[in-house]
């Protein structure tokens, strides 16, 4: 499993030593894919990650309601993690978490456009956070 082998790997623990202070992840699932991985990435967030959002993937044509409701089973178990459904909102709010040495990761999308409309008006998840980067260096308040 990439996700785990990432965050357990040496590198990752190599990493740590580094002035990284927390980890946070924002990731979904895309629809109509094995959901028999769902649960055991949740739980390989959970264990590494400070915190972490599931959010919207490119859903596939399954119903938004459907899916939203296993976000929200999925995270029960665990106290650090949370469903935003807009996926520019949950990088968004991860952004506005992470501090200074933090790791923020953004699993998923990269640079696919989204297939839904989100708040910020961004197509994919590079323009999200080059968004963010100008946002925050109040170029676009």
């Amino acid at each position: 499993m990439l996700i785990q082998k990432m965050l357990s790997s040496t590198f990752s623990k190599q990493l740590r030593k580094i002035e990284r202070k927390k980890i946070y992840m924002v990731f979904g699932f895309r629809g109509k894919r094995d959901k028999s991985k769902r649960i055991k990435m949740v739980k390989v967030a959970s264990t590494y990650c400070r915190q972490f959002i599931l959010t919207l993937d490119d859903i596939n044509g399954e119903s938004k309601t459907v899916v939203e409701e296993e976000l929200y089973n999925l995270t029960k178990p665990f106290t650090n993690g949370e469903v935003i459904m807009d996926r520019t909102m949950a990088i968004k709010k991860m952004w506005e978490i992470g501090g200074s040495g933090d790791w923020i990761f953004v699993i998923g999308k990269g640079h696919e456009n989204y297939q839904d409309i989100f708040h910020l008006q961004t197509k994919n998840d590079i323009e999200t956070i080059q968004y963010l980067i100008e946002w925050e260096k109040g170029e676009d308040r």
